[in-house]
Protein backbone atom coordinates (compact mmCIF):
# COMPACT_ATOMS: atom_id res chain seq x y z
CA UNK A 1 0.00 0.00 0.00
CA UNK A 2 1.02 3.77 -0.76
CA UNK A 3 0.14 6.69 1.35
CA UNK A 4 1.08 9.89 -0.69
CA UNK A 5 -0.89 13.52 -0.19
CA UNK A 6 0.35 16.74 1.40
CA UNK A 7 -0.65 15.87 4.66
CA UNK A 8 -2.04 12.53 5.81
CA UNK A 9 -4.08 12.04 9.04
CA UNK A 10 -5.52 9.41 11.07
CA UNK A 11 -7.98 9.68 13.65
CA UNK A 12 -8.59 6.59 15.79
CA UNK A 13 -9.11 5.34 19.52
CA UNK A 14 -6.22 2.94 19.04
CA UNK A 15 -3.79 2.26 16.40
CA UNK A 16 -1.36 -1.02 16.51
CA UNK A 17 1.42 -1.58 13.98
CA UNK A 18 3.60 -4.92 13.52
CA UNK A 19 5.96 -4.96 11.41
CA UNK A 20 9.62 -6.48 11.21
CA UNK A 21 11.60 -3.26 10.72
CA UNK A 22 10.01 0.35 11.36
CA UNK A 23 11.90 2.91 9.48
CA UNK A 24 11.14 6.75 9.84
CA UNK A 25 13.16 9.52 7.97
CA UNK A 26 11.91 12.98 8.89
CA UNK A 27 13.26 16.35 9.22
CA UNK A 28 12.19 16.99 12.36
CA UNK A 29 10.13 14.55 14.87
CA UNK A 30 7.60 15.87 17.39
CA UNK A 31 5.97 13.41 19.58
CA UNK A 32 3.50 14.58 22.63
CA UNK A 33 2.17 12.36 25.19
CA UNK A 34 0.98 12.36 28.40
CA UNK A 35 2.78 9.30 29.22
CA UNK A 36 5.13 7.48 27.65
CA UNK A 37 6.77 3.90 27.66
CA UNK A 38 9.21 2.01 25.78
CA UNK A 39 9.92 -1.85 26.29
CA UNK A 40 13.83 -2.46 24.33
CA UNK A 41 14.48 -6.38 25.27
CA UNK A 42 18.21 -5.46 23.47
CA UNK A 43 19.85 -2.35 23.44
CA UNK A 44 18.65 0.89 22.68
CA UNK A 45 21.00 3.76 21.25
CA UNK A 46 20.94 7.29 20.96
CA UNK A 47 22.89 8.59 18.26
CA UNK A 48 23.05 12.61 18.68
CA UNK A 49 25.27 15.58 18.17
CA UNK A 50 23.63 16.68 21.69
CA UNK A 51 21.48 14.97 23.89
CA UNK A 52 19.23 17.42 26.48
CA UNK A 53 17.10 15.84 28.84
CA UNK A 54 14.55 18.40 30.85
CA UNK A 55 12.80 17.07 33.63
CA UNK A 56 10.52 19.43 35.83
CA UNK A 57 10.35 17.10 39.25
CA UNK A 58 12.79 14.35 39.64
CA UNK A 59 14.98 12.61 36.94
CA UNK A 60 16.02 8.94 37.85
CA UNK A 61 18.22 6.51 36.22
CA UNK A 62 18.45 2.87 37.63
CA UNK A 63 20.53 0.23 36.53
CA UNK A 64 22.96 -2.05 38.36
CA UNK A 65 25.94 -0.39 36.78
CA UNK A 66 26.23 3.05 35.72
CA UNK A 67 28.63 4.10 33.38
CA UNK A 68 29.72 7.79 32.31
CA UNK A 69 33.06 8.70 30.53
CA UNK A 70 34.04 12.35 29.17
CA UNK A 71 36.76 13.11 27.00
CA UNK A 72 37.16 16.96 28.86
CA UNK A 73 34.86 18.03 31.97
CA UNK A 74 32.48 16.31 33.94
CA UNK A 75 30.26 18.46 36.30
CA UNK A 76 27.71 17.89 38.28
CA UNK A 77 26.17 20.90 40.33
CA UNK A 78 23.02 21.21 43.00
CA UNK A 79 22.99 22.22 46.50
CA UNK A 80 24.14 18.40 48.38
CA UNK A 81 25.58 16.15 46.16
CA UNK A 82 25.21 12.20 48.47
CA UNK A 83 27.89 9.45 47.42
CA UNK A 84 27.88 6.41 48.97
Amino acid sequence: MHIAGPRVTIETPRLRQVVGVLETHARRIVEKAKDSYRDVEGVSQTRAGTIRMVAKKTFRAIAERVRMRARKDAKIQGDKIYLG
